[in-house]
């Protein structure tokens, strides 16, 4: 009958809608995750980048030579995109195209980046770890915020009924 049809809607949209607490036993709660940067954070993504080219570094280049960042930035930019020399340029070009792929994935480049544009955010990510990456519009050079001229750009103020 309807009256029992409503009743049964009503009881049901009450069981719904609850405010009883719904307990979960123990086995069954989620463990919760620890407070760690998620898998493919930035500072990760610079890491293995930097780790991988100073294996590779070691094993084909140069041990005596101390690797840091300005030489991971120069090989990067350096780096061959397609005639390769040796294993080095080989496996060098495999762990940029990685790390390139990571920059367009994650929105850190507007277009496909150029070796010299990867070289350039190796540069900026060193110099301040805790850096935001802004990506460089379309047809634009990134340069050094501390190079080139200031030039203040004056004030517009809005007339007032004084003037």
């Amino acid at each position: 009958s309807p009256a029992e049809s409503s009743t049964k809607s009503e009881s049901l949209a009450d069981s719904k809608f609850s405010t009883e607490p719904v307990v979960v036993p123990a086995s069954e709660q989620p463990i919760p995750e620890p407070d760690t940067e998620p898998e493919n954070s930035k500072d990760q993504a610079f890491d293995d980048l930097y780790n991988t080219g100073k294996e590779l570094w070691a094993k084909y280049q140069d041990t005596s030579d101390d690797y840091d960042w300005e030489i991971l930035a120069f090989e990067v930019e350096e780096c061959p995109t397609t005639r390769i020399e040796g294993k080095y340029q080989y496996h060098l070009r495999e762990v940029v195209d990685r790390f390139k792929d990571w920059i367009e994935y994650n929105g850190y480049s507007s277009k496909t980046p150029s070796r010299k544009t990867l070289a350039d955010l190796i540069r900026v990510y060193k110099e301040n770890r805790d850096a935001e990456i802004i990506p460089t519009p379309s047809g634009y050079e990134t340069m050094r915020a501390d190079k080139g001229k200031v030039q203040e750009i004056p004030e517009e103020r809005p007339k007032t009924n004084m003037e």
